[in-house]
């Protein structure tokens, strides 16, 4: 609601820290040298905790699950060892359907969790991907997004690739 809220977090040992937050209906800005309004509705984006120390060694992966007015999607998948951590997000928060998975590039750690997340019976409804047809990318790469453009067209869940030259504008809820 607007207004003004204090958040307090606390350490184990104690210590304290405050932040005041203002929250408003609606928020006007520039983004990029563009006039942006931000609706005041029910959006959040989720950063996903799928990350773990292996023989001393962060082994990082990534995925975002954003909401907008009762819409999801999912910004990559990471690495496939970690699926179930994501796919368990995703039914932890009710999630029945995404609108689309945008996969940003075809790193292990940003794709390796798709082929599990398309078979976990959560229904899919677009799934974008970055062509590798004009950059730079080896042999394995071009396997792995193959393989999971192949899984989703036998799995009818629409693929468009997305390029400098196949741009990509999409909407969710209240964001574009």
């Amino acid at each position: 609601a607007n207004g003004v809220t204090t958040i307090t977090a606390t350490t184990n040992n104690g210590k304290k820290a405050r932040c005041s937050v203002l929250v408003r209906d609606k928020v006007s800005t520039r983004l990029n040298g563009h006039n942006i309004t931000l609706p005041g509705s029910d959006d959040r984006i989720y950063f996903l905790d799928v990350t773990d120390k292996d023989k001393g060694i962060w082994k990082a992966s990534d995925a975002i699950i954003i909401v907008s007015n009762g819409k999801y999607a999912l910004i990559d998948t990471g690495k496939q060892m970690y699926s179930n951590r994501i796919i368990k997000y995703l039914r932890d928060l009710r999630i029945k359907e995404l609108e689309f998975i945008l996969i940003t590039h075809a790193h292990e750690d940003h794709i390796g969790g798709c082929s599990n997340i398309i078979d976990s019976g959560i229904k899919i409804k677009r799934l974008y991907i970055k062509s590798l047809n004009n950059g730079k990318s080896d042999a394995e790469y071009k396997l792995r997004v193959n393989q999971i453009i192949k899984k989703a067209q036998n799995a009818k869940i629409p693929v468009r690739e997305v390029s400098r030259v196949n741009a990509l504008k999409t909407t969710l809820g209240d964001f574009t």
